[in-house]
């Protein structure tokens, strides 16, 4: 009896050992297609972060990012409430409220990392032209 327990339990400890992880990725892009630098605030949940984008230099386009990283899958709704974004340039010739995703374009990919781990990665781009 005390051996069949053992085995169950050490069966169930490799079990869990060998469940897979599963990380969800969500990059939020701003592409900057004009001939000057444009500043984005980002907010997500309550926290700010700031970043500049250069110029386009008519052969490399330049970007922000913000990337958020979770252990569960998010609803649409939920990644839409807790995200905003502001863009504006210098001389105020460009000022937007991007907060809302639907003008993004969106695309979601899986990657294996080994056996043990995957990599779910939503990706939001909206370009400033």
């Amino acid at each position: 009896m005390i051996k069949k327990f053992t085995t169950l339990v050490l069966a169930g400890m490799l079990a869990v050992a060998c469940t897979k992880e599963t990380v969800y990725i969500y990059d939020f892009l701003v592409v900057n297609e004009t001939n000057k630098p444009i500043y984005v605030r980002y907010d997500w949940q309550g926290q700010t972060t700031m970043d500049t984008i250069a110029s386009y230099s008519g052969t490399e386009l330049k970007n922000a990012r913000l990337t958020l990283n979770s252990d569960i899958p998010l609803i649409a709704a939920d990644v839409q409430n807790g995200y905003s974004c502001t863009a504006w340039s210098a001389d105020s010739s460009y000022q937007a409220d991007l907060s809302d995703l639907s003008g993004y374009v969106f695309t979601t990919s899986t990657e294996m990392m080994g056996t043990m781990q995957s990599f779910v990665q939503s990706k939001y781009v909206f370009v400033i032209q």
